[in-house]
């Protein structure tokens, strides 16, 4: 099996090694391997991708960075930061070509976030800039991400911008933010006008962020905040047209990613085949070995692969396995493993259902050792 991370944007996240789930996990059904951010030429701008262990045994991953042309580090001034767990680092690293960097010791279905900042981006330079990202599997690439930075007028940055504002605000909203729904609103009447005026623009930046200046206040947030939004919304409001665009969409960015730290820290739904598969794995075991679950586990991952079921199926064969599960957990005699079991059957819908199924195989490893 093709050892593989996930290197994807969060809005459009893929992964499973095989190709065929990837896009049955795609409620878009497209894979978007690259964000285009597109610039004036001044102010710093961030975006980021989801790095993901997608394999079924903890290891090392190795992410390899590469750029498209010799000057872009002079040009952009490239800076990388890597998001979550105990490697976070709170400041950025200056970013040379070609430059590879490990996240060691990744358990099944990990994630870490990785962050690019560019600087200085140049408006004299007419062409686009790329960063690339690849996961490494013994030197060679086996997927990536890219960064695409373009030069563009300012009319048609202010309409990307809207366009993200409007996403991202209607993200908020169904996610509980006050005042997010009719800002959301605001947005996408703006995108119905033949010509946004820069002075639309700057008033819906300056009203619209009025709900986020104590940052992102949502009903169950279980993730803090890595960007410092209300810090980032004071300095966007003081800054000219120029500066104000990019600093809008690389906020707008990281509001999105939040959004999305917060969604996958409560179970993520595209992992479900995942976790199947590394339980029959973990099976394998003698001291795991259940002829029960086997056939459990094999049913399913054998059609879903055939698209006789979907994910919606996961919460009932996890039911159907509890007494499986029970039995083992009860002969392994582990009280940790035991709580994470009870966790796993009070579990209710498909994401706490794959988290608490996570952890529970978590541990299962653990003792498999």
């Amino acid at each position: 099996m093709t050892r593989t991370s996930r290197l994807l944007w969060p809005a459009a996240r893929q992964g499973w090694p095989h190709l065929g789930i990837e896009l049955l996990n795609d409620n878009n059904k497209a894979q978007r391997n690259m964000q285009v951010f597109g610039y004036t030429g001044s102010g710093n701008g961030s975006g980021g991708a989801i790095v993901h262990n997608g394999d079924t045994i903890t290891r090392d991953l190795h992410i390899s960075i590469v750029e498209d042309h010799g000057d872009i580090a002079a040009m952009l001034i490239p800076k990388i930061r890597f998001i979550g767990g105990s490697d976070q680092r709170s400041d950025s690293t200056k970013l040379e070509s070609p430059a590879t960097f490990t996240l060691p010791y990744r358990r099944p279905g990990e994630k870490r976030w990785v962050e690019i900042t560019v600087d200085g981006v140049n408006e004299k330079v007419n062409r686009d800039s790329v960063i690339t990202l690849y996961e490494l599997d013994r030197n060679m690439p086996i997927n990536g991400y890219s960064f695409v930075f373009r030069p563009m007028e300012l009319d048609d940055v202010i309409r990307q911008n809207v366009f993200q504002h409007a996403a991202v605000f209607s993200r908020l909203a169904a996610l509980g933010q006050a005042g997010a729904r009719t800002e959301a609103e605001r947005a996408k009447a703006m995108l119905k006008q033949k010509q946004i005026s820069s002075g639309d623009y700057v008033k819906l930046i300056r009203t619209s962020f009025a709900p986020l200046r104590r940052g992102v206040q949502l009903s169950k947030r279980t993730v803090e905040d890595p960007f410092a939004i209300p810090k980032a919304i004071e300095a966007l409001e003081k800054s000219d047209i120029e500066q104000m665009t990019t600093q809008h969409l690389s906020l707008l960015n990281h509001i999105d990613m939040m959004l999305t730290m917060d969604r996958k820290s409560r179970g993520d739904r595209a992992d479900v085949v995942q976790m199947m598969r590394w339980q029959r794995e973990l099976l394998s075991n003698k001291r795991f070995a259940s002829a029960d679950l086997i056939s459990i586990t094999d049913r399913f991952i054998e059609d879903f692969v055939n698209r006789k079921v979907t994910l919606d199926e996961y919460a009932r064969v996890l039911r159907e396995m509890q007494p499986s599960l029970k039995r083992l957990t009860s002969s392994i005699g582990d009280l940790e493993l035991s709580r994470r079991y009870e966790a796993l059957a009070k579990a209710d819908g498909i994401e706490p259902m794959e988290r608490a199924h996570r952890n529970f195989l978590l541990r299962t490893e653990e003792l498999s050792r």
